[in-house]
């Protein structure tokens, strides 16, 4: 039985120095915790935390800035393709990628999942015949698909382009070629595009601009859109001119044409009134004149025969 007892009492001392390590190493990791928690965020004015961030603002906050060690990248929507002007999505997506800080090896993939309607069933079969491949590869194989005769086409239709409607109607349409023209090919002048713009206006329009010679396509649209509305004008007034003259016409066959003329005259037509209307007019005049020639001295008759 003593040894026994002397058994469990090393036992119990054991157990007890167990239990004194647990406890030491317990505090020690509690410790070691609040050493590594970063301290709270306290909100500075109008709502502002140390960060310098608004709590309700979105984005992503990282170190490499040179103004207080932050940069601020703001959350975007990634550009999609539907496959119209493949030039344009390219450049978007370039400055997606610097922007959003994309890894290079992800350019492809990103982009893969942007493309819509035809564009999207163009991707499943290049990526059956060629995979995806590199950035470079993917998009010359998307410029070459949907813009390869964009250039081309932007600029026949520019040399027969012609004014149909107003100069707004037509200088918006010339402007979107322009810019096209140019997306490709920035080598034409100012004024190869001033004097494609005066070729198509309108002939009342277009000669008027050409004497002012004007060196910018802005100006030639801004001496177009005066012209137009000189010439509007111009037909205004004509028109009130012309209504005033018609109106003035209008009585004047009213009245040859009532029926008490056609009564007086036995019914007959408004050629022979007009005849017969005339020939008392004839009439009046001369007994006018005869009777001024008796009554005015011989020296001023020759001035009254002339």
């Amino acid at each position: 039985m003593a040894g026994y007892g002397h058994a469990q009492d090393i036992l119990t001392k054991k157990v007890e120095a167990m239990g004194q390590a647990v406890a030491k190493l317990t505090t020690d990791f509690m410790r070691t915790e609040d050493a590594q928690q970063p301290p709270p965020q306290h909100q500075g004015h109008l709502g502002v935390n140390s960060h310098g961030r608004h709590p309700f603002s979105f984005g992503h906050v990282s170190q490499d800035n040179h103004v207080g060690g932050r940069n601020y990248t703001p959350k975007l929507s990634f550009p999609r393709f539907d496959g119209q002007h493949p030039k344009i999505w390219k450049d978007k997506c370039l400055d997606y990628f610097q922007v959003c800080n994309v890894p290079k090896h992800m350019w492809v993939t990103t982009a893969s999942l942007h493309l819509d309607d035809n564009a999207a069933k163009w991707l499943q079969m290049y990526k059956l015949k060629h995979g995806l491949g590199s950035w470079v590869e993917f998009i010359h194989a998307v410029e070459e698909q949907f813009g390869s005769d964009d250039y081309r086409s932007a600029l026949d239709e520019l040399l027969v382009l012609k004014q149909r409607g107003t100069v707004e109607e037509y200088a918006m349409e010339f402007e979107s070629l322009q810019f096209q023209i140019c997306m490709h090919n920035s080598g034409y002048g100012e004024l190869f595009f001033v004097a494609q713009f005066i070729k198509g206006l309108r002939p009342d329009i277009q000669s008027a601009i050409q004497m002012q010679l004007p060196d910018k396509i802005t100006k030639a649209i801004l001496l177009a859109k005066i012209q137009q509305k000189m010439l509007e004008r111009g037909k205004y007034k004509a028109q009130r001119t012309f209504t005033h003259g018609n109106t003035r016409s209008l009585s004047a066959e009213m009245i040859l044409s009532s029926p008490v003329l056609q009564v007086h005259y036995g019914g007959k037509d408004r050629n022979t009134i007009i005849g017969r209307l005339m020939g008392c007019v004839i009439i009046v005049l001369r007994n006018v004149m005869q009777a001024m020639r008796r009554n005015v001295p011989r020296g001023q008759n020759l001035i009254l025969m002339l």
